[in-house]
């Protein structure tokens, strides 16, 4: 296993009153002989850009509030930016006194639950008098894979290669020259995507209160299932319909059939199925400009 590096400097700005302090940490980790890279902020932009070599590099600024002082240095003690490698998966996530990441035993997916049993804070800090963000800047090897989640503000990722998983909550979600996206998820803004290269692997866009945009440098080979409620399909590209899905279940009272779930379409072969939903917004399949 490889050494991290972090560094904190030094320098810290508290106002007049010493209810808010920023630093700033940075990360240099050597990722060569790891699967994935994972990380899972809370609040706060992240801007996330593929390079060459095998190094990770975060640079992390934190902002925090609180209505004491006592609050303040408390705070400082018990939130920061958190490493852990699980199984080859190097994570990295805000740890907090009131919510704990938990894993997916499956591919590596990990969430926010609230450390009280019964209670739900993900969107939540816990203590309505402490308040924390984490603007987070991150250089990945552009073929490692990479998982990037940010609850709050907007995240942007470029230049990545290697499988991606992406999502926010409370944000936009900008994805530029990436290739392989597995799932980029997003509930109250846009999703926007521009492929370097068509991709190979199959892909699914989510958005509740947003378009999908999607953009290609050539028309994709690709079955595209898309459901919306209250939007409409755009797109710069030939193609041909699908034929409606068809499922069959049975009950006490009988067979029931049901006709169609959203509109497929395909373009080309049809060689990577895309599966497209939002529920308040438009959808788009561009040429890349």
């Amino acid at each position: 296993m490889k050494y991290l590096l972090m560094i904190t400097l030094s320098l810290m700005m508290l106002n007049i009153s010493g209810q808010s302090s920023e630093d700033t940490q940075e990360w240099d980790v050597d990722v060569s002989d790891m699967k994935q890279v994972l990380l899972f902020n809370k609040e706060g932009n992240v801007k996330i850009t593929g390079t060459s070599g095998d190094r990770v590099k975060i640079k992390v600024k934190r902002k925090l509030k609180a209505k004491t002082k006592a609050k303040l240095t408390k705070a400082k003690q018990e939130i920061y930016l958190d490493t852990m490698m699980i199984e080859g998966n190097l994570y990295f996530f805000v740890q907090n006194p009131y919510t704990i990441l938990e894993m997916d035993k499956i591919g590596g997916n990990a969430w926010y639950n609230s450390r009280d049993p019964g209670k739900w804070r993900w969107n939540s800090h816990g203590d309505r008098d402490v308040h924390w963000e984490m603007t987070i800047e991150m250089q990945v090897p552009r073929n490692m894979p990479l998982r990037a989640y940010t609850h709050k503000k907007d995240l942007h990722i470029s230049g990545v290669t290697g499988m991606l998983n992406a999502g926010v909550h409370h944000g936009s979600l900008n994805l530029k020259d990436v290739k392989n996206i597995e799932s980029a998820s997003g509930h109250h803004g846009d999703i926007a995507v521009s492929f370097s290269d068509q991709p190979d692997v199959d892909g699914k866009f989510d958005t509740h209160h947003g378009d999908i945009k999607l953009e290609f440098p050539s028309a994709p080979s690709a079955k595209v299932s898309m459901d919306s409620h209250h939007g409409s399909f755009y797109t710069d590209f030939d193609w041909s319909p699908m034929a409606l899905k068809t499922t069959k279940s049975k009950s006490k009272k009988g067979t029931t059939y049901r006709v169609g779930d959203g509109t497929s379409v395909q373009f080309g072969g049809g060689a990577h199925d895309i599966k497209m939903h939002s529920h308040h917004g438009d959808m788009y399949i561009l040429r890349r400009s």
